[in-house]
């Protein structure tokens, strides 16, 4: 169990307040043994992005055909968190979650500003279940659930674990009209603690009921991941970086361009990704997966090769232009003294 490491004097306070639509939009599941849970922060009018994911990244029948040489896909499960908008949406979402029973619906207005509520709702929900590790994503974006839980399984990280794109120092915009206008008073540092990137994050599940414990006294911002940093920190915990895997990369078109090599190890890619989208990621993974492990290496060597090669191409123009020009320096003021 974690316990704050020191008290919060600075933030004001404001409870975060919700609950849960729980006569169909919670996930009737079994979480007894599961090690990975999912939660995807998603908008009710994303029905496309949910179906893609439940037919890409989420499909546990392409999963399986990949377990090699990954240790485990079996015990992990995914729930996407939503939270209300107009009644024909509603209607269409609430038979959705019938379908599907992997809808967590919140009691407030699905917006932009009430993502650090929906977050927090379904981290509360979590810290209730019976599971080992919880990755907070985005819809928009494409994780190799395998890769994964590989990664998770390593003894060597820490029992309660924040790990993820770290942002080390991430300065509050104090400009009123920016979208993350943040006042003095609510927060008086001039940088943000570091924290994972938004799109998606790991947390310990035994670090849950703490984490969402402390929203009671610290006060919400608009950066939802920035907050969770804020939270983790008052508890003491340090984060683990994971840059080189977890690709925060935008827009779409970057994400399609990357070299093969970026596919044989990424764990999690994108963000602002479409439907579309995430097939066409999710077919460039199945196809290089379908080499063996000897071939994926030499894609990456190959990538490294071209890299350096143009690295050393762009040092040689670099140094060749300025011998000329050093040249013709010399040769002005040759000129300028006779």
């Amino acid at each position: 169990m974690f316990f704050p490491r020191k008290s919060l004097p600075s933030y004001k306070e404001r409870k975060l307040t919700f609950k849960l639509v729980t006569d169909i939009a919670v996930p009737r599941l079994s979480f007894n043994g599961t090690y990975l849970l999912i939660l995807v922060t998603s908008a009710p009018s994303h029905l496309q992005h949910r179906e893609a994911i439940r037919a890409t990244w989420a499909n546990r029948t392409s999963l399986q055909s990949r377990r090699q040489p990954f240790s485990s896909v079996d015990d992990w499960k995914i729930v996407f968190m939503l939270g209300k908008a107009d009644a024909n949406t509603n209607a269409v979402v609430e038979q959705e979650a019938s379908v599907f029973n992997d809808i967590l619906l919140g009691e407030f207005q699905d917006s932009y500003k009430n993502l650090v509520i929906k977050t927090i709702m379904g981290l509360s929900w979590a810290s209730r279940l019976n599971c080992t590790h919880v990755l907070k994503a985005d819809d928009d974006v494409y994780i190799h659930i395998p890769r994964l839980i590989t990664w998770l399984r390593q003894p060597s990280l820490p029992a309660g674990l924040y790990a993820g794109r770290v942002y080390p120092k991430v300065p509050v915009l104090r400009q009123t009209t920016s979208k993350y206008f943040l006042d003095r008073e609510s927060y008086p540092a001039s940088y943000y603690p570091p924290y994972c990137a938004g799109p998606f994050y790991v947390l310990s599940q035994s670090i849950l009921p703490a984490l969402v414990n402390l929203t009671s006294f610290v006060k919400p911002i608009l950066m939802e991941d920035a907050y969770i940093g804020m939270l983790t920190q008052t508890l003491g915990i340090s984060l683990v970086d994971r840059s080189a895997n977890f690709m925060v990369l935008s827009p779409e078109s970057r994400v399609l361009l990357l070299d093969d090599c970026y596919f044989t190890s990424n764990i999690g890619l994108g963000h602002g990704i479409s439907p579309s989208g995430l097939h066409a990621v999710h077919s460039r993974h199945l196809s290089i997966e379908s080499l063996n492990l000897e071939k994926q290496y030499l894609i990456c060597i190959r990538y490294k090769l071209v890299f350096i090669t143009k690295l050393l191409c762009l040092v040689s123009i670099v140094v060749i232009a300025l011998y000329f020009c050093a040249r013709q320096l010399r040769a002005s003021l040759r000129a300028c003294m006779l």
